[in-house]
């Protein structure tokens, strides 16, 4: 385990401005310590955005979601970070606090990633964000805002994300530096829910819906960028490669929108062909992925998800991805402890992270194939020849690197712009 000291990184969220200040002391290892203090200053009264507080008891916050509050952690070679002595919270309805270990190796970073909701009285109210930042310690850190939604209408829900990232260490014995970032909320009236936001030709943006667990829906042609592609013209069987697809957003920047396919371009491949832990880069999954640029003439790099994502759509801050587990991704628990079942009765929240795989339809899918019983994750489980992936019974689950029971599902980042 990673050692950590009492060093301590505190964030201090609010509604309109978050102020934030870091000083680290380097005597024996790189001891980073960030301090924040937050004043609300609202300059509209006409509705109400805040932090939603998890439920962990009868005095807290009523809120539409348990777990508000994701905290994900990596270590300098991208192995998931032990995380256990972090901590965060929601202080009230406009202020949050983190607090951390030190950052001790150069490229090692955690996420800390909160949930707000609009609660506005007004029926058009909508929340737009405006994540700005100002870092004087830009030469060690580099600090990285992005929130999920750039507007949620009156009774949903976003996401803020700060990642605080240890880039260099410091040349003299003491430092000190602050950054500070912006939250600026205004009201707005809201767009069309659901209706397509791109003009006639090229892909289409379709909005998420009022209880979407995905970002949107794209139909997008990876070999043409400008190609006509729609819900009517696209294909979601499995080993399709080129042509107009189906993809779910999961990540807004701002600028460019991640999503994930619907369905796997290869059904079934081992990770590795002996079971021995591997990492990603020499893996048959990195090779597959690579022919979808080289060989199918992908315009964009493709890459596979990581088991944190998986983490974090789901909203599933504490579960331990360096043991041998799982857990359903609409509940975050086990819903038996003899056989995995996951959502066995109802429509899944997250039937779009697990659709076209065997048998899927039993636990809450869309569409079933047969092809597949799911995609391989770009995470190991920790020292062992097991590898993450997302199961047809919709769950994140772990299977041995041989087998070829799994497959590959790319996830691609695209520019806005596109959709101009």
């Amino acid at each position: 385990m990673k050692r950590r000291n009492n060093s301590k990184i505190i964030l201090g969220l609010l509604l309109a401005v978050i102020g934030l200040g870091i000083g680290y002391a380097a005597i024996s290892g790189i001891n980073l310590l960030v301090n924040g203090t937050a004043t609300l200053k609202s300059s509209d009264g006409n509705f109400l955005v805040r932090f939603v507080k998890p439920i962990q008891s009868e005095t807290a916050i009523e809120s539409p979601v348990t777990n508000a509050i994701t905290i994900i952690g990596h270590n300098a070679d991208e192995s998931v970070m032990d995380v256990s002595g972090m901590s965060a919270s929601v202080e009230d309805d406009t202020h949050a606090t983190f607090s951390a270990g030190s950052l001790d190796e150069v490229g090692e970073y955690v996420e800390f990633t909160y949930t707000v909701v609009n609660e506005s009285d007004r029926l058009d109210a909508a929340l737009s964000f405006d994540v700005e930042g100002e870092n004087d310690a830009e030469d060690y850190f580099e600090i990285t805002k992005t929130v999920s939604k750039e507007q949620i209408a009156k009774g949903e829900t976003a996401t803020v994300t700060v990642k605080v990232k240890l880039i260099d260490t410091p040349k003299v014995e003491d430092y000190e530096g602050t950054f500070t970032v912006t939250l600026t909320t205004t009201s707005e009236e809201p767009s069309e829910q659901g209706s397509s936001s791109s003009s006639v030709g090229g892909p289409k943006l379709v909005k998420a819906e009022l209880g979407d667990t995905h970002k949107g829906i794209v139909y997008l042609d990876p070999t043409d960028l400008t190609a006509d592609c729609d819900e009517e013209s696209s294909v979601s069987l499995t080993g399709t490669k080129t042509g107009c697809m189906k993809w779910y957003i999961y990540g807004d920047s701002g600028d460019d929108y991640t999503m994930i396919l619907d369905h796997n371009t290869t059904a079934r491949i081992s990770w590795y062909d002996s079971n021995i832990n591997v990492p990603y880069e020499s893996s048959n999954l990195k090779l597959a992925i690579d022919d979808l640029v080289t060989v199918s003439g992908w315009e964009v790099t493709p890459r596979l998800i990581a088991a944190p994502e998986i983490m974090s759509i789901t909203e599933n801050p504490t579960f331990n991805l360096l043991i041998n587990d799982w857990y359903c991704l609409g509940s975050n628990t086990k819903d038996s402890e003899s056989e995995p079942k996951c959502n066995a009765s109802t429509n899944s929240n997250y039937a779009w992270l697990f659709d076209n795989t065997n048998n899927c339809t039993t636990y809450g899918c869309n569409s079933s194939d047969s092809s597949n019983n799911g995609y391989w994750t770009s995470t190991p489980v920790g020292n062992t020849y097991y590898v993450w992936f997302v199961y047809s019974n919709g769950s994140l689950n772990n299977y041995t690197a041989k087998s070829a029971s799994a497959g590959v599902r790319p996830v691609i980042t695209v520019d806005k712009s596109i959709f101009d």
